[in-house]
Formats: structure tokens, C-alpha cells, sequence
């Protein structure tokens, strides 16, 4: 191996420092780095949903591909083992990647131009690998798949498998981690040149061993391939799932924007092409959404908070009504799971999911052609909900005599700011968080609408009476006649610092419904711009707290204690341009004031294929969490919309 200078360096960070994910619409992925190089456990070319959509399994972790050129070997992947060597070097030949229409590596090496594509079906047919020679006399390509079958949240060693391999032909093997198992299916266009197995041992993970994860594993050569370059010829690598379901996924409507601005188009196009990848059927056979790529599942208000944007925002009204009476179809008590799954009992530990249920509709109806048949439609679970928070439901949550909505009981935390360390909520928020009660007001206001075009006016007029009740108890107890801010919570009932000054009043700014001035309204929102906001979303605490926490980093007890006690969160741009066009107008200026607070999250998107779902607090505000989160795509999709529209 020869030195690493400080500009490969440079250029291993600028690849490695950026991923890209591409889902089959089931459940299942491929996700890596723009240099090849696996830094985490979940990175793979071929990850299966068992269950679909959940239960995933990582088939093929990488390829070892090497060009031969007159005999010589050329490594063109980069890999990384214990304790941190890098071998082989294949980034120092690539000059290029591109995550759009499909992940492309471009490298020059040898006289020759090639360039690799990743294509992931969405017909159950796994993954191709495919080869390109576009300048430079003919070569070959040697290929090593390298196997395993584990979770993809956990990491194997080779005690754990006792490999079967398969010669079936001249091109292809079928290899399982032990006999009787499922067997992946290997196979191109080019022949077995090596029947020797080998096991790479020590594959080291940084990104995970920096996450406090086990970050060590081995896997499995079955082969080695030769492919065959000659220009004009692609060739590929295809690895398939025994176990594959014939079912395929389903094709989503087409996205259709309101807007015809032409500046962004770029920004436009990746954002819309983000957005399809967390569209999938879900557990139980209806559209669903992915939380987030690679580790999460379904989560009730991660899909309430993303349907106006993937979905609505998009033209696809019809699939967003079928998502709903999903949901609606597993209210228990007038609360929506918290998340779906396999691998955990269905919990409804969660505030605010169903008022973004009826946010979510009421979206909807402004859209629909069809509003008294949409009411007809949902107007068993919208009253549901309604009645249940009235009358006082699960873990607290109902609404108090003055009519704010409180929420809250021991070891929950049942806000959107939900991390737990050590069995202890770090922002349990016990009492009358700001956005619930926003959220309460508008979807008495939903429900006050409904009830009038269904012809139900004594119901019109009880919700429009509590409502009124929700406003006025709103600006007594929020507002802070000293200093003018908005307090986070009321009634804290744990010791929690209820004047902290946090992004959820936004909700209340964002809603046409509230009852602060306009004065008032711009001296919060003013504050948010100078505390809060940065160019990739909004702090969720303000610096100048003394429980502010300025880098989202290290195990997973530290990165809990940090989630929202400063992380910046990039969904939050959609409740902060709400708050601008209610408070300042939806006039040209104020939408120009949230294109320029997008742009960050723009450029990110564009080169990195999607948004992650945090950044740190302080500069340079590094990505964290999720690589790819639907939350953080939906709401800067639906603000772009709506800022261009």
C-alpha cells in the first residue's frame, strides 16, 4: 500500500463524508458511501425485507471488482478492517459519482474510463451490478461478491455461519450461510475463474464503533468472477434472494407539482426522487411510509407529519386518503400506534400523532375536489378523536379544564421530543407542551368544518365553543407577560424548565387559528431566526440554555441526551415557513425570505441524494441520525412547493 497523501485524503472524505440509499419498495435497500467504502453495518448492495417491510436482512455487503489490464490487477473498491486500514485503495482512481437517475461511480485508471451503476429492482429480482468501458482498449473485470445473512442491525462473525456454496454452471453460484438455508443466487455475464472460498475477516464499521456499536465482522468470497470489457458492452453482476416474494412493488402515482417556478429544478427533482424511496406497502398490506433509511420502520407521526408532503404536495391525494383510513383503522382509544412492527408489542405512547392524523386530513380536504364525500368518509375516527381527547384517554393525554390539552405519565415521553436514556425521558415535557394545544385548537377547527358540511351544526357549534376556550387559555397561559416570549410548556410536572425557548411554538405562530398578535407573533418568530434557525432547519433548544448540547455525537446514551436538547432538525423548516406566511403574509418577499432558508437543505439534498434527519447545533452543523428520513424530505418538499407555487 503507498502513503495516503493529504489530497486523497481529502478526496476518500469527500466521498466517504457523503451516502446514497436506493429502496425496492418493500422494505428492503441498498445503501453505501459516493467512495464504495463501507462505513457502517447497514451498508450493503443488497438488503431483503422478512417481513416485508420490516425484518431486513443484509445479503451482500460489497464487491471486490479489480480491473485487469495485461495481466495487472488494478483494485478499484475501497475497503476498511481492524484497526483502521484501508485496503485496497480503489477511491485514488475515481473521479466521479452521481446518485441520480441510479448510483455511479466513474473511475480513470490505466488509459481507460469505466464507469459502475447499481440498479435496484423493484420487481423482486434484487440488485445488477453492471460494467461499463465508455473509453480505452478492452480489459477485464474480476469480481468477488462478498456474502453474509444477518440482520442489518447487528454484525456476524464466520463462527456463525458454515458456508454452502453452489456451482451452478459457468456464471453463477448459489451460496447459503449454512445448509438448509436460504441461498442467495450469484450469477454474470463472464465465468467462474477462482472456486476458492475465502472469508475477509475484520471488516471494521467506523461509523458504528464512533455510535458505540459492535463494528467488526467477517464475510464470506464464495468465488471469484471474470467479466469481460470491451467498449460499447455493458456487463453485469446480479445477486437474488432465494426466499424473494413474487410480489413486486406497487407503482406509486406519479408526482405532480403545482409549481412552475424553473429556478431549483435540480433541488426539485432530488427531493422528488428521495421522496419515492420511503413510499412502500406496509405490515399489513396498505400504503405505508418509511420512517427513515436505513433502521427505522413505520412510525405513526413520522407518517402524519410526512403525508402532506410526500403525498399531498404531490398530486397524490388518492394514496394519502387510502394512508389515513390505514391509520384511522388502528386507532385504540383515540390514539394511533406508535409505531408498527414484528419485532415489538403495538404501543400508542404518543400525544400528538392523531392531531397530526387530523392536520394531515384537513390538508386533504383543502385539496379535495370531493370535500363532503372526503368528510363522510373520515368522520368516524376524526370524532373519535375528538371525543377521546375530551373525554380523557391513554398515558394522561386530554384535555384540562381551561382547555389545554396536557399529556404526560412516568417513563413517557409522549411528544415528538422522545428520547429515553436509561429508562428516563431526557425532554419528558410532562404537562401542557405548546404544540399540542395548537395542534388541539386546529383540529377542533377540522372538526368544526366537518360537522358543518356534513350538516351537524349543535356539533359545529360545541367544538367551535371549546375552541374559542382553547384559543383564549392559549394566549393567557403561553404568553409571557414579562418578556413577550412563548412559554415551551405549562404545568411542567417535572422540574422542567417550561420557559425554554424551543422551535414547537411554531405551531401555535403557524396556525390561522391563534390568538396572539401580530406584534407578539413576530417577536417570537424574530427570536426563532436569531436562537433556532440555521441553514440546514432549527435548533431544538437555543444556545443560550444551560442544557444546550452542540454536537450530535458519540454512543447512544450521548446522542439521546443531545436529540433535542440543540440538534438541528430539518423538518422543522415546515412548521417555521407556516409561521412566516401566517405572520408576516403570503406575499413575495416572505416567500423569498423561506427559498433563502432552504437553500442549505437544497444543496444537501442535490449532493447527497436525500436529507438526514439531524445535524449538530453548532457549526458546521455535521449531518447525524438517519441518513435519509421522510419527515425532513416532506416538509422541505412541501415548503418548496408551496414557496414556488
Amino acid at each position: 500500500m503507498s502513503p495516503l497523501r493529504l489530497g486523497d485524503g481529502r478526496r476518500l472524505l469527500a466521498f466517504t463524508g457523503r451516502e446514497w440509499v436506493v429502496a425496492d419498495g418493500r422494505g428492503g435497500y441498498a445503501h453505501g458511501t459516493h467512495a464504495g467504502l463501507a462505513t457502517r453495518k447497514y451498508h450493503g448492495l443488497l438488503v431483503v425485507a422478512r417481513p416485508a417491510p420490516v425484518g431486513r436482512l443484509l445479503l451482500v455487503a460489497r464487491v471486490e471488482d479489480t480491473l485487469v489490464v495485461d495481466g495487472e490487477e488494478i483494485p478499484l473498491d475501497t475497503s476498511c478492517y481492524e484497526p483502521g486500514v484501508l485496503h485496497p485503495e480503489g477511491f485514488r482512481h475515481q473521479v466521479a459519482f452521481s446518485a441520480r437517475p441510479v448510483p455511479t461511480w466513474t473511475y480513470a485508471v490505466a488509459g481507460r474510463r469505466l464507469v459502475k451503476s447499481l440498479h435496484v429492482s423493484r420487481q423482486g429480482e434484487g440488485v445488477r451490478v453492471t460494467w461499463e468501458l465508455v473509453e480505452g482498449d478492452a480489459a477485464a473485470i474480476r469480481v468477488r461478491p462478498l456474502l453474509t445473512r444477518r440482520s442489518h442491525h447487528a454484525v456476524a462473525r464466520s463462527a456463525d455461519f458454515d458456508p454452502v456454496v453452489e456451482r451452478v454452471g459457468e456464471a453463477a453460484v448459489r451460496w447459503r450461510p449454512r445448509a438448509g438455508d436460504p441461498a442467495t443466487y450469484v450469477s454474470v455475464d463472464g465465468v467462474v475463474v477462482d472456486d476458492q472460498a475465502w472469508w475477509y475477516r475484520d471488516t471494521l464499521y467506523p461509523v458504528e464503533q464512533d455510535r458505540g456499536y459492535d463494528a467488526i465482522e467477517d464475510l464470506h468470497a464464495p468465488c471469484r468472477f471474470e467479466l469481460p470489457l470491451v467498449q460499447g458492452e455493458p456487463v453485469s453482476m446480479r445477486a437474488t434472494a432465494e426466499d424473494e416474494p413474487a410480489s413486486t412493488a406497487p407503482a406509486w402515482p406519479a408526482a405532480r407539482l403545482s409549481t412552475r417556478n424553473v429556478v431549483g429544478r435540480d433541488a426539485q427533482r432530488a427531493l422528488l426522487a428521495a421522496a419515492e424511496s420511503f413510499l412502500v406497502v406496509g405490515c399489513d398490506g396498505r400504503p405505508g411510509i418509511i420512517a427513515g433509511y436505513p433502521w427505522f420502520e413505520e412510525w405513526g407521526r413520522d407518517t402524519m407529519l410526512a403525508i402532506p408532503g410526500l403525498l399531498i404536495a404531490t398530486g397524490r391525494t388518492g394514496v394519502a386518503a387510502d394512508m389515513l383510513d390505514a391509520w384511522a383503522s388502528r386507532l385504540r382509544r383515540g390514539l394511533l400506534p406508535n409505531r408498527l412492527g414484528d419485532h415489538h408489542a403495538i404501543e400508542t405512547n404518543t400525544a400528538d400523532a392523531s392531531l397530526l392524523w387530523v392536520r394531515a386530513l384537513d390538508r386533504l380536504l383543502e385539496t379535495s375536489r370531493a370535500r363532503d364525500a372526503m368528510a363522510k368518509r373520515f368522520r368516524g375516527p376524526l370524532f373519535e378523536i375528538l371525543e377521546r381527547y375530551i373525554a380523557g384517554t391513554d398515558h394522561g393525554i386530554g384535555v384540562d379544564a381551561d382547555g389545554l390539552l396536557r399529556a404526560g405519565a412516568p417513563g413517557l415521553a409522549l411528544t415528538w421530543m422522545d428520547a429515553v436514556d436509561a429508562a428516563v425521558p431526557v425532554t419528558p415535557r410532562r404537562g401542557k407542551p405548546i404544540e399540542l394545544s395548537a395542534l388541539w385548537l386546529d383540529a377542533l377547527h377540522t372538526g368544526v368544518m366537518v360537522a358543518e358540511l356534513l350538516g351537524d351544526d349543535d356539533l359545529g357549534a360545541e367544538l367551535r365553543s371549546r375552541a374559542t376556550a382553547t384559543a383564549s387559555a392559549m394566549r393567557h397561559r403561553f404568553l409571557d407577560p414579562v418578556s413577550g416570549y412563548l412559554r415551551d410548556v405549562v404545568d411542567p410536572e417535572d422540574g422542567e424548565d417550561g420557559d425554554a425557548f424551543r422551535p414547537n411554538l411554531l405551531f401555535a405562530l403557524g396556525s390561522s387559528h391563534h390568538p396572539f398578535t401580530r406584534d407578539e407573533a413576530e417577536r417570537n418568530l424574530a427570536r426563532v431566526d436569531v436562537d433556532l434557525r440555521v441553514a440546514t432547519g432549527l435548533r431544538t433548544l437555543s444556545p443560550t440554555h444551560a442544557s444546550y448540547e452542540g454536537r450530535y455525537a458519540g454512543d447512544q446514551s450521548s446522542r439521546d441526551r443531545a436529540y433535542h436538547q440543540g440538534t438541528v432538525w430539518p423538518w422543522l423548516l415546515g412548521p417555521w415557513a407556516d409561521a412566516v406566511l401566517r405572520v408576516r403574509g403570503d406575499g413575495a418577499r416572505s416567500r423569498a425570505t423561506i427559498l433563502d432558508a432552504l437553500e442549505g437543505s437544497l444543496r444537501f439534498v442535490v449532493d447527497h441524494g436525500s436529507l438526514p434527519e439531524v445535524f449538530d447545533g453548532d457549526d458546521a452543523h455535521a449531518p447525524g441520525g438517519c441518513p435519509a428520513q421522510a419527515w425532513s424530505v416532506a416538509e422541505v418538499l412541501r415548503v418548496f412547493v408551496r414557496a414556488t407555487s
